[in-house]
């Protein structure tokens, strides 16, 4: 079970790295695509963190991030050493995760399914729907409903001192 310590130093190796990927890895294989970091997990001694790794453009990219991950591995963990203040920095071991693209397939899938459940003209139906609501609910008040919310408020501020004492 990770510590505090240990679960706020993995959130920042992958801020760390995410902005390394982002703005300083020169790699075609690493910037090709739309590579994330998707979550980090370091060990209990600090020594050893695994960098889960995902690509929009699917899981063959990923490998091939991960790749280039591997080969840039000396300058990242220079880079999160200095960065973090480390004595000494753990070892990454960067590993290929499809959940991005799985998410995205999930996501058309759910786009999918409402289009074939949504009725024809459902847009429509529901603006004519919100009008007939907003034009009846003048008509569904009480006549004297105005007055009675005027008089509540005057109650409410007359005793008002009997509360506050």
């Amino acid at each position: 079970m990770p510590n505090f310590r240990n679960g706020r130093l993995s959130e920042d190796i992958k801020r760390e790295i995410s902005a390394l990927i982002r703005e300083e890895i020169k790699d075609p294989r690493v910037n090709g695509g739309f590579v994330s970091v998707v979550r980090t997990e370091l060990s209990g001694d600090g020594s050893h963190c695994k960098v889960y790794v995902s690509d929009l453009t699917g899981f063959e990219a990923s490998k091939s991030a991960v790749k280039g991950l591997d080969s840039a591995s000396g300058m990242i963990r220079r880079h999160i050493s200095n960065k973090l203040h480390l004595k000494k920095c753990p070892e990454l071991k960067f590993i290929a995760d499809n959940s991005i693209e799985h998410s995205a397939e999930i996501a058309k899938m759910l786009e999918g399914v409402v289009n074939v459940l949504k009725p024809p003209g459902h847009e429509q139906n529901k603006s004519n729907r919100q009008q007939r609501t907003d034009e009846g609910r003048d008509d569904q008040r009480p006549a004297g409903h105005d007055a009675e919310c005027a008089d509540k408020e005057d109650h409410r501020q007359r005793n008002h001192h009997l509360r506050t004492r």
